[in-house]
């Protein structure tokens, strides 16, 4: 059983994945048996309507509402055992789920407390219609003991006396916290209250192994066990479904199911389901529901058990809400006189494009001159200066070579020499 979303309509829907060893024709018959629970609307404040089925390769599928509530095998191990008082009210919903779905040739065949889901306020079953879809394609259904009838688990028909014993078993366990063995059921203890005698009659009688010797509908045993708890006679048999008329809406009746006895498909065995937790957004988008909207899964234990929920595949069959319409008187309006046609308003002005070449250009010449400033700089600072010569240094300067450079320059020895030969007489 596994949980996924439909976008379509906002939702979350419960998924059951029929897992079993079917041929692939068996296993398009099994998605078709399933489709007609789904046509058949079994609109019910105590049922969790199949909304559609479908197959993915030799998958069956079918999808359910989902509910957020605890099933009731978790809330035996907390609550029971329960009193009468407690228990009542939770056997007539679920009784009246059981006779409501009746009437529209679909029974469940295999409650359990696992497909039950209760609340504060109301209890809601879920899997009705699927053992007669198995049983219609030659499969064999599940068996739960101790909560399927006698005539279940030999393979026989059924009908809703079959359903009966199972309410009997779940409303046996709830009142003592132990699980029924047959019709002989003992005492129900302190929480059989001051009739618990006539009150395991009536559960004895539930729990018969001749289903002629049980009662006819589920809601005449209710009546029978009301009447047994407040130590008053049995007050006849009561109508079958009183919630068709409390809810105003009728289930359409489909065809009754077909028992064929073709061999077993598989072996006999209860696998169980673990069932999956929602994801913390989720459980907060839950949260902001009324809690009466309780997980709607189908938890029937298959043969081969179930697996995950096919990515991609789409839930067909899902049945179409009623439209709303509005029924209202609107008088006419008179004509409204012409007026000259309103001219329609020029659109605003396109804004112009910014010039991209202009800032590129700008930042360019920049970067050019700061280039030219930083070389300039850079090569003023790498040339010498020029020394100017040092005057002031010979003129003041002394000693002997001061002297001799103050001196005039003597002629050459060789004139000195040519003057003298030629003075001589």
């Amino acid at each position: 059983m596994f949980r996924t979303y439909e976008p379509a309509r906002d939702r979350l829907v419960a998924v059951k994945a029929f897992r079993l060893d079917l041929t692939p024709e068996q296993a398009r018959a099994l998605a078709d048996e399933l489709q007609r629970v789904a046509d058949a609307s079994l609109d019910h404040p105590s049922i969790v309507m199949t909304l559609g089925a479908g197959i993915e390769g030799t998958v069956a599928y079918a999808a359910s509402e989902y509910v957020a509530a605890e099933s009731l095998d978790v809330a035996l191990r907390h609550y029971a055992p329960a009193s009468l008082e407690t228990v009542l009210p939770f056997m007539t919903q679920i009784a009246g789920a059981i006779d409501f779905a009746r009437t529209a040739g679909i029974g469940h065949g295999a409650l359990h407390p696992r497909d039950v889901f209760v609340t504060p306020d109301e209890a809601r079953a879920t899997g009705f219609g699927v053992v007669q879809a198995l049983e219609k394609i030659g499969a064999r259904a599940p068996v739960r003991r101790p909560y399927t009838a006698p005539e279940r688990v030999e393979a026989g028909g059924w009908d809703v006396r079959a359903d009966v014993y199972s309410l009997g078993a779940i409303a046996f366990e709830l009142i003592t916290a132990r699980r029924p063995v047959g019709a002989d059921i003992g005492g129900l203890g302190a929480t059989g209250g001051p009739h618990a005698a006539a009150v395991a009659a009536v559960l004895s009688r539930a729990l018969a192994d001749d289903p002629a010797a049980r009662f006819p509908t589920a809601l005449a045993f209710v009546a029978a066990f009301e009447a047994a708890s407040r130590g008053e006679g049995p007050t006849g048999v009561v109508a079958a479904v009183p919630a068709a008329v409390e809810t105003g809406v009728a289930p359409v009746a489909p065809e009754e199911p077909e028992l064929h006895d073709e061999p077993d498909i598989g072996e006999e065995r209860d696998t169980g389901v673990e069932e999956i937790q929602l994801r913390e957004a989720e459980i907060e988008r839950e949260a902001e529901r009324p809690s009466s909207a309780a997980p709607s899964l189908f938890d029937l234990d298959l043969d081969g058990g179930t697996e995950d929920v096919i990515p991609g595949v789409q839930h067909t069959g899902f049945p179409h809400e009623a439209e709303r319409r509005l029924d209202a008187s609107v008088e006419p309006v008179e004509p409204i006189e012409p007026i000259e046609p309103i001219e329609p308003a020029a659109p605003p002005p396109r804004p112009r494009p910014r010039p991209v070449l202009l800032p590129v250009a700008l930042t360019l010449l920049l970067g050019l001159f700061v280039g030219f400033l930083a070389g300039y700089l850079v090569g003023s600072g790498d040339r010498a200066p020029v020394a100017a010569p040092e005057r002031g240094a010979a003129a003041t300067a002394t000693g002997p070579k001061a002297e001799v450079a103050s001196q005039p320059r003597a002629n050459p020895p060789a004139r000195a020499a040519a003057g003298q030969t030629a003075a001589a007489p």
